[in-house]
């Protein structure tokens, strides 16, 4: 009886230590999405960065979010997304702030990301000056 006690108790291990691998992140950016509980109409627009990819996609109300997948190894993991930015009815640009990490020590891991959408095809640069609370942004954005 207690050697079956212990090949249960070994079996129950093994699937716990097998099924904690499994939630270290998805095959694909679409899995990730999926599984983070984001709901989208699609993706607009998927910019790499240095940890992982920033996305934007269109959230079921109507407007764009931003979001950013943690690249590990060759899988991601949603980290955390939103900061609408409404489509543009009467102005030719909305724009919105959202800060994608704020849990990040690291600064390289945080992207503070500023962006919105252009109504007016004829725009083609648009020119950001801002003062942070410790930073000043004077550049010109890129538009996508």
């Amino acid at each position: 009886m207690k050697k079956v006690k212990n090949i249960l108790l070994l079996i129950m291990c093994l699937f716990l230590l097998l099924s904690g691998c499994t939630h270290n992140g998805y095959k694909s950016i679409k899995e990730a999405i999926q599984h983070g509980g984001i709901k989208y109409k699609q993706i607009y627009h998927q910019q790499v960065v240095k940890n992982g990819v920033v996305i934007f996609y269109e959230n079921p109300i109507g407007g764009i979010d931003a979001g950013i997948l943690y690249k590990l190894s060759d899988k991601y993991k949603w980290g955390f997304g939103g900061g609408t930015v409404s489509f543009p009815t009467k102005q030719d640009v909305t724009w919105g702030w959202v800060n994608l990490d704020s849990n990040a020590k690291d600064e390289e891991k945080q992207y503070q990301l500023y962006y919105g959408i252009i109504k007016e095809a004829q725009i083609s640069t648009l020119h950001i000056k801002h003062k942070g609370s410790d930073k000043y942004m004077d550049k010109d954005a890129e538009i996508v």
